[in-house]
């Protein structure tokens, strides 16, 4: 699998992950706003926190790569 594919999947996971913690604050006692609850419960979650390093991680790499073909 190349790197956009990779980036693409990781995003679609993460997107998933922020998908199902947006939908427990809608049924939360709100006492908190939106961004903040998702923003604190997404630090918390080991699978997002472990997609997020991968995928800044094949970002950075896919960057470097671009900017050396271009040097």
């Amino acid at each position: 699998m190349n790197d956009e594919k990779k980036i693409q999947a990781l995003t679609e996971q993460m997107d998933l992950i922020r998908m199902a913690i947006e939908a427990a604050y809608e049924t939360s006692d709100k006492q908190t706003t939106r961004v903040d609850y998702l923003y604190a419960e997404l630090a918390q979650h080991a699978d997002y926190q472990r997609l997020a390093k991968e995928h800044t991680a094949l970002m950075v790499q896919q960057f470097k790569e671009k900017r050396n073909l271009n040097v």
